[in-house]
């Protein structure tokens, strides 16, 4: 398990296993990435409305790959604008240990 893998598992509530799905089970969770950032909100609320049941968040600082993407600010945004959702949030960023605490604080 990589070091990022693991700090954002000791973040997670352990009330989270209770919602982690089974293996015979499909989760539907598509990427913010792909939804268009004017209007993300509402993008999102019609993923959700169309089945989405969680929201895949995927963390980019250009180390693994060349993309640069969201950063906590917009975590906790789609926190308080979805507060029922559960946010997946992949952190592919260098030095996590520096910037796990801003995710954990995002309510993640």
């Amino acid at each position: 398990m990589t070091k990022s893998v693991l700090l954002f598992l000791l973040c997670l509530p352990t009330s989270l296993s209770l919602l982690l799905p089974s293996s015979d089970r499909l989760i539907v969770s598509p990427s913010i990435a792909k939804a268009n950032l004017l209007n993300l909100q509402q993008d999102l609320t019609e993923a959700i409305e169309g089945g989405a049941e969680w929201l895949h968040v995927s963390i980019q600082d250009g180390t693994f790959v060349p993309k640069i993407s969201f950063g906590a600010n917009i975590v906790t945004a789609c926190r308080k604008v979805f507060p029922n959702t559960i946010l997946d949030v992949k952190l592919s960023i260098a030095n996590t240990e520096r910037k796990i605490a801003d995710f954990c604080d995002a309510d993640i």
